[in-house]
């Protein structure tokens, strides 16, 4: 095969190089809105813990923002770790509740695309309240009642 022939067959065009060339394009097409997608979203994790730094197990950790269609809801583990892998870059408030302690909120938690944030919160205990009722039945029919002493 002479020089020409071999420079000739290597620019001409062929059914598998265009194939190639118009499923890589395809390819870029499609998976585009994807790769800028993941560029666009942050990680928000953290630790929950008591006063003595002891992991509050089950504490639930809600995020908030417009953004989302909904609340992000997250419960602490073994120990007392959250994670919130996806959530889409802005702003956030973020909540931490266990019956029994203090709720917390933090506000304005920014978030910025690609950055792995670290939010962890000691809980204190809820103060102790106590409520007494007291419930007096009055007897049937005035039995038991002095009426000379009750005023009219």
């Amino acid at each position: 095969m002479s020089d020409e022939a071999v420079g000739a067959s290597l620019l001409s065009p062929r059914p598998a190089r265009v194939g190639f060339f118009v499923l890589a394009g395809a390819m870029c097409i499609l998976c585009g809105p994807a790769a800028a997608a993941q560029g666009q979203t942050a990680s928000l994790d953290g630790r929950v813990t008591d006063e003595q730094d002891g992991a509050l197990v089950g504490a639930t950790v809600t995020a908030l923002s417009g953004l989302l269609p909904g609340p992000a809801v997250a419960i602490t583990d073994a120990t007392g770790a959250y994670r919130f892998p996806d959530l889409p870059t802005g702003v956030f408030t973020i909540t931490f509740d266990l019956p029994g302690f203090q709720q917390q909120r933090h506000e304005g938690v920014a978030l910025r695309a690609g950055t792995a944030r670290v939010l962890s919160v000691r809980l204190t205990l809820a103060p102790l309240s106590q409520r007494v009722d007291v419930v007096a039945v009055a007897p049937v029919g005035g039995a038991g009642v002095d009426r000379a002493r009750v005023p009219a």
